[in-house]
């Protein structure tokens, strides 16, 4: 949409401009419009009423601005713990996982979300498609990596897959309440002794 801001700075050699302008404008009204059939005298009239008007806002000195909205996909991470814990889970195997994963970035891509997927464990690794084996053989999970993604500002949310076992770093709950990017944790396995959200066989 035109944002249009009137200015009271007035340019006076403009208005005089103006002024000779529409002088001339009226000695050809009076001499030559009476003579002139019908058609042509309405597109005068049209035209001499345009000119007043561009000239009544050239007066005020205006500026003219055209601003216009774009909606702009997030983009979302897709962190995949990648420790050792993680290979050993009692409760699901790193293929139900990675499905699960799968399925996520299928949704993202549906709508446009621009995943970006990473596994992390003792250090981030991003890829750049699901075409890797997933097998989770880091020693450690260190969670404060997320807070340094988190900080970036790159992304708008994240999807956390883990089971929750934290041996470096900050705790999984600070991390995950971190402002500037929410992350929506899954948890794997039944990890805490009131069941939320997890992923079994």
């Amino acid at each position: 949409m035109p944002r249009v801001e009137l200015q009271s700075a007035l340019p006076w050699g403009l208005a005089l401009a103006a002024f000779l302008g529409l002088m001339a404008l009226l000695v050809v009204y009076r001499v030559w419009m009476r003579s002139l059939p019908r058609t042509y005298r309405g597109w005068i009239l049209f035209l001499r009423a345009l000119l007043l008007v561009v000239v009544l806002l050239l007066l005020f000195d205006p500026r003219v601005e055209w601003t216009r909205k774009i909606l702009v996909p997030p983009r979302i991470g897709i962190f995949l713990d990648n420790s050792l814990s993680m290979a050993n889970h009692p409760e699901a195997s790193a293929t139900t996982v990675f499905s699960q994963v799968a399925s996520i970035v299928e949704w993202a891509d549906e709508h446009n979300y621009q995943p970006v997927i990473m596994t992390f464990g003792d250090k981030l690794n991003p890829r750049t498609n699901l075409r890797f084996e997933y097998l989770p053989d880091e020693r450690i999970t260190d969670f404060g990596l997320l807070e340094e993604i988190s900080q970036t500002g790159d992304l708008q949310a994240a999807f956390l897959f883990t089971d929750g076992v934290a041996t470096s770093g900050m705790d999984p709950s600070a991390t995950v309440g971190s402002p500037g990017m929410p992350v929506y944790p899954v948890g794997v396995g039944d990890t805490t002794a009131g069941l939320d959200l997890s992923i079994l066989e």
